[in-house]
């Protein structure tokens, strides 16, 4: 499963592209969305980010200034750690999906599909 996709929009709206952010299942028994995706729409390959009783919220896809490709930028969830009760900002480098920054907050963000920003 991919819900809730994005892209870099600033590069690529109204153009093809290669890359798309989401949120997904590890598996159809997860019962709640628990992993961020992204896909290579390309290769078909896809770079997961999870973490046990985490949930994240939509991806929201930032570009380095300057960027010097589609993927060269950062992806920003809200998620919802279960155990804890409590929210975080997370912040992945958007090549790798690896987690580069993490912002928590002392209580639980109201969950949501949609992500949180003001510009």
């Amino acid at each position: 499963m991919f819900e809730l996709p994005q892209k870099n929009y600033d590069a690529v709206n109204g153009r093809h592209y290669r890359y798309a952010y989401g949120v997904g299942l590890k598996s159809a028994n997860s019962g709640y969305i628990d992993q961020l995706v992204k896909a290579d729409v390309k290769t078909g390959e896809s770079k997961i980010w999870r973490e046990r009783g985490v949930y994240p919220g939509e991806p929201v896809f930032v570009p380095r200034p300057h960027p010097r490709g589609e993927d060269d930028g950062v992806i920003m969830s809200v998620v919802l750690d279960g155990g804890r009760r409590r929210s975080a900002l997370v912040v992945l480098d958007a090549k790798s999906m690896e987690e580069i920054a993490r912002a928590s907050v002392p209580h639980h963000i109201p969950f949501g599909f949609h992500g949180l920003y003001a510009g």
